[in-house]
């Protein structure tokens, strides 16, 4: 009976595991906003960090939960700067899995294309204020990847992330404009556990 029950126990977290990865990305930053007293290109560059937890529910449907750490610093002046922590939980789509059944998740081909959208928490902080700025976030994304191996894979991220009640701009002073959005597209890998 214990070995019975112990046996199905460790093929439980086979499978939960075979489902299961990991993920971390760096890359570019770049706030669309429509106040006048910077440009966009003024606080861009490569200054943002994605590392995120996957499990595949099926060879369509998967779930992801995120932190990302996006900075956005003045170029000519660093004291002007924002950099925004978020927690977000994701829904993800296995585009590949619906334009071609044959290939999945699960298998070793080449090429997988995921979708992926979801909400969370955002906290602002800035150089010159010093209060913290919290905030929703809505996150929306498409990551194409290469499979190098049944483990492990190559990927490039690009995320629309939208903030809701933005209290501090991109420079890191007091804004009245609501809410805003900026781009992230990053580089990354990700490594799955099992099979």
């Amino acid at each position: 009976m214990f070995l019975a029950t112990f046996g199905t126990i460790q093929g439980q977290q086979t499978n939960m595991l075979d489902k299961l990865s990991v993920e971390v990305g760096y890359g570019y930053t770049l706030p669309l906003t429509s106040e006048n007293t910077y440009k966009s290109a003024d606080v861009a560059g490569l200054k943002s960090l994605h590392i995120a937890a996957n499990y595949q529910i099926n060879n369509l449907w998967g779930l992801r939960g995120s932190y990302g750490l996006n900075t956005f610093t003045h170029a000519d002046l660093s004291d002007f700067s924002l950099t925004v922590h978020q927690l977000v939980a994701e829904a993800t789509f296995n585009i590949t899995e619906v334009m071609n059944p044959t290939i999945s998740f699960y298998t070793t081909s080449p090429f997988t294309v995921f979708a992926h959208a979801g909400a969370g928490l955002a906290l602002g902080n800035s150089k010159t204020i010093d209060n913290s700025d919290a905030m929703g976030v809505i996150k929306a994304g498409v990551m194409p990847m290469y499979n190098i191996n049944s483990n492990w894979s190559v990927f490039l991220d690009a995320s629309y992330n939208y903030l809701l009640k933005q209290n501090i701009n991109y420079i890191g002073l007091k804004t009245t404009q609501e809410s805003s959005g900026f781009l992230t597209a990053q580089l990354g890998i990700q490594y799955r556990f099992g099979k």
